[in-house]
């Protein structure tokens, strides 16, 4: 009878070999593809097409940022198709996504908004950069 040692001595570099061919396989053209979403091209449909903007509005009073009356003010002050409540962020304070009719910038959509008398503040939310896909 072989020692152990003996057997995995006569294989030899075989099962690493086999490890590597099937690793190198798998991660080839045939394996399943990985879209970067900083990467991806852009998709040219002009009427589809729309941008989505995450945006900290802060209010000047209390309001009650989740009330279909102030999803439909900031949807008309800011020409977006849906303006979405994300959370709060305090008392007077609310995270919002507005989607766009087109991919406008994110600079306008400010500008719109810090001239609707009822808004304190409001800028673009910075960590949507740092954590979104």
């Amino acid at each position: 009878m072989q020692k152990p040692t003996t057997r995995l001595a006569q294989l030899g570099q075989w099962p690493l070999a086999l490890g590597w061919a099937l690793l190198i396989a798998a991660c080839g053209p045939t394996g399943p593809e990985i879209h970067s979403p900083s990467l991806a091209p852009a998709i040219d449909n002009s009427q589809n097409q729309r941008a989505q903007q995450r945006v900290i509005v802060q209010f000047s009073a209390l309001v009650d940022a989740q009330s279909p009356d102030t999803l439909a003010m900031l949807s008309t002050h800011s020409n977006a198709k849906e303006v979405r409540y994300v959370r709060s962020l305090s008392a007077d304070t609310h995270l919002y996504t507005f989607t766009l009719p087109s991919p406008a910038s994110g600079q306008q959509l400010l500008r719109e908004l810090k001239a609707v008398n009822g808004i304190r503040a409001v800028e673009l939310d910075q960590k949507a950069f740092e954590q979104s896909p």
